[in-house]
């Protein structure tokens, strides 16, 4: 028996022949809608990171696409692909002018594609074990790492926020801050920051990355991603790139209710505040936490007079000994007792930027950092006093 045979796969399920229909020579710019929806896009190294999976055919001969008609010849057998506001994917030909007409024929215009994307791909090890088709000899088959990258199609809003970034790069970058929208610009990539750093005697950009959802790439997706880049700046400024990383806090505070209100309603408003304020979504990379700022947060929940918070400070991570913790407490400046512990209500949690190792050459650069509730069961607290029962 042979173990350990190992091939590379992405998300999406392959349409082997779709047939859109009818070239007709007479229409200009004609344009048929792909049946199936969303197209899989797959990440490369390639200038713009994301390869199109689509493949279009007239005729058994395949066309090019491009992004834009303009400029194409008469004779160009070119076609562009465009995606509306639900997903669905249609494609358009050329007047004969800017692009070529598809020769006149019957259901001789189809597609090859894979169908399907997003974060439903993003599977935990060991989670693939059915096969779709077996080839012969192969007995079973199931994915030994967890699956990293994809992302779910761009909303609106992210194409609001986005849209901005390829006027001010050109698809080129050359200021510090085209790194980041360069890397934004990849539906994988939820928040970048770049910073400048020194690495040993160089001085290098160094850009901290985060996937949707908070999620971290693996070394083959960073190595990917870095190579995409330099596809797209100057190769003779050292970059590196990393997952941020995340610093869990604690919060316990004790809520004095109005007497008009369930106390317990009350208390879990107050937690999806405070979860809200403190989630991935909200913080920013390098974005310190405040004591005043929870204390505001609390606050104005309605049915709350007055807020106590009795713990605000760093959790220790399991598997990190304990001098190793004092350590990142002393680089945070945390107030500590007279015994030498720890206040459990600190002012503020420092979250930091990206910055060179002084200790030692592994990693010669901390990745940006990001503050996080590790558990929201047991790592916010909260408790109250007064109001109504249940």
């Amino acid at each position: 028996m042979l173990l350990g045979n190992v091939a590379s796969a992405s998300h999406g399920e392959t349409v082997a022949r779709d047939v859109l229909g009818d070239a007709d020579p007479t229409t200009a710019f004609q344009e048929f809608r792909l049946k199936k929806s969303p197209v899989t896009f797959v990440p490369t190294a390639s200038e713009g990171g994301v390869d199109n999976t689509l493949e279009l055919f007239v005729n058994d001969v395949r066309w090019k696409e491009v992004d834009s008609l303009f400029g194409q010849g008469p004779t160009d057998t070119v076609y562009t692909a465009r995606i509306d506001n639900e997903a669905e994917t249609s494609v358009r030909f050329g007047d004969g002018v800017t692009g070529a007409r598809p020769p006149k024929g019957r259901a001789n215009v189809w597609a090859r594609y894979r169908q399907g994307l997003g974060l439903a791909g993003r599977v935990k090890a060991g989670t693939l074990k059915t096969l779709l088709d077996k080839p012969k000899g192969l007995k079973a088959v199931v994915n030994p790492a967890d699956a990293d990258g994809g992302a779910d199609p761009e909303t609106l809003d992210d194409a609001r926020q986005n849209a901005p970034a390829t006027v001010r790069t050109f698809g080129r970058a050359v200021s510090l801050l085209d790194l980041e929208d360069l890397a934004r610009s990849r539906s994988e990539v939820a928040r970048a920051k770049v910073t400048w750093v020194w690495s040993g005697e160089s001085r290098a950009a160094h850009l901290t990355l985060a996937g949707q959802n908070g999620a971290t790439f693996s070394a083959t997706a960073l190595a990917r991603i870095h190579a995409s880049l330099t596809a797209q700046r100057d190769p003779n400024r050292l970059l590196l790139v990393d997952n941020y990383e995340t610093i869990p806090i604690l919060v316990t505070a004790t809520l004095n209710i109005n007497a008009a209100y369930v106390a317990a309603k009350v208390a879990e408003a107050a937690r999806s505040a405070l979860l809200s304020a403190l989630s991935f979504e909200t913080l920013e990379f390098a974005e310190s936490v405040h004591l005043s700022d929870a204390y505001a947060i609390l606050q104005n929940v309605a049915g709350v007079d007055s807020v106590d918070i009795d713990r605000f400070m760093f959790k220790h991570p399991a598997g990190v000994p304990d001098t190793a913790f004092d350590d990142f407490l002393d680089d945070r400046g945390v107030t500590r007792l007279g015994d030498g512990t720890p206040k459990a209500v600190q002012n503020h949690l420092w979250i930091l930027p990206a910055r060179p190792n002084r200790v030692s050459k592994e990693p010669a650069v901390f990745a940006a950092e990001q503050a996080a509730i590790e558990s929201p069961s047991q790592d916010v607290t909260i408790i109250t006093k007064g109001g109504l029962p249940e």
